[in-house]
């Protein structure tokens, strides 16, 4: 169950709030030693600021608490609380810089550190397009395989986004493309790449029905550090 909000507070700042209640349940064991099938209620939320200090500049303050979703560290309970700031700004069109950062305490008594630097240029038309190279790093103050997750003890991807969008009178088109090279402490650099594409069709007067897919070979794509592939069906109704 969640629930949302999102309020002006001023002219140029603004609050999203988002709070919700999961359970976790399991009919085999999933603890690490086996113990007991797993049986987990755990509130979390969603809370940022936005400040729009200028009128190509916008800034973001967060926090929130989530579980970690793999199964080890469900077995174990273990949430994160994360705190973030991040920024936007058009240097000049059509370039936008965007910075970020974020910490996260483990309820394990472990910390995450993450930094992305991002320089994105864009043509806005009938065929939007994109064009951004990415770098990212991550860290965690303790790094030990039996976690439950994925904690290397440093990680950096440095990558080649494209995104294309488009849109008819009833549909919307989105195609993403990202490409790069990734290395963690103790492994040689690998290769990786991820694609999604998306298709959104108005089917009524306030109804939107998307389906997007996709691969993505990078371990920043998943809590557990593997690669993945997704299928998603969504229904939107617009109030």
């Amino acid at each position: 169950f969640g629930l949302g909000l999102l309020a002006p507070l001023a002219h140029n700042w603004a609050v999203h709030a988002y709070g919700w209640y999961d359970r976790f349940a399991s009919d085999d064991p999933v603890a690490p030693d086996g113990s007991d099938r797993l049986r987990w209620d755990q509130p979390g939320g969603d809370l940022w600021l936005t400040w729009l200090p200028a009128a190509r500049r916008r800034t973001d303050f967060g926090g929130s608490v989530m579980p970690v979703e793999t199964v080890q560290a469900l077995g174990r309970k273990i949430h994160a609380r994360r705190a973030s700031a991040s920024l936007d700004w058009r240097l000049v069109r059509p370039w936008t810089l965007s910075l970020a950062a974020e910490n996260a305490a483990y309820s394990d008594h472990n910390r995450r550190r993450y930094g992305s630097a991002r320089l994105t240029w864009r043509r806005e038309g009938r065929v939007d397009i994109s064009l951004a190279p990415v770098f990212t790093y991550l860290g965690f103050n303790n790094h030990y395989p039996g976690s439950g997750y994925w904690s290397p003890g440093w990680m950096r991807n440095g990558s080649l986004e494209a995104v294309v969008r488009t849109h008819g009178r009833r549909w919307t088109l989105r195609l993403t493309g990202r490409v790069g090279r990734e290395q963690e402490q103790d492994s040689d650099p690998i290769t990786v790449g991820s694609y999604t594409a998306r298709l959104g069709w108005r089917c009524g007067a306030g109804l939107l029905l998307a389906v997007e897919g996709g691969h993505s070979r990078s371990r920043l794509a998943d809590t557990g550090g593997y690669s993945r592939d997704f299928l998603n069906l969504s229904l939107r109704a617009f109030f």
